[in-house]
């Protein structure tokens, strides 16, 4: 359980970083309800800059409805694990 929570702490780690760079904002800022109903900078153009850097960090692809669903910090980390974890198997 530990490792999976270290995991799953780096992951975020490595999330909150991506979107700090692409929305220019501080990544105390980010937390997990963090979307772009509330966070600065975080449009529609951002968001898909966001998706590309994660997709490119992680080596993984979103889908459509998945890009559509990745409306706060907490469903990409959600979505990210399932990837990453698919992904080790």
């Amino acid at each position: 359980i530990l490792i999976v929570f270290g995991n799953r702490m780096n992951i975020l780690i490595q999330i909150k970083k991506i979107i700090s760079d692409v929305l220019n904002v501080s990544i105390s800022d980010l937390e997990m309800g963090s979307s772009p109903d509330n966070t600065e900078n975080w449009d529609s153009i951002k968001h898909m800059d966001i998706i590309a850097s994660l997709e490119e960090e992680f080596s993984i692809t979103f889908d459509e409805e998945e890009i559509f669903e990745m409306m706060n910090l907490e469903i990409i980390l959600i979505i990210i694990q399932e990837k990453v974890a698919i992904q080790k198997y």
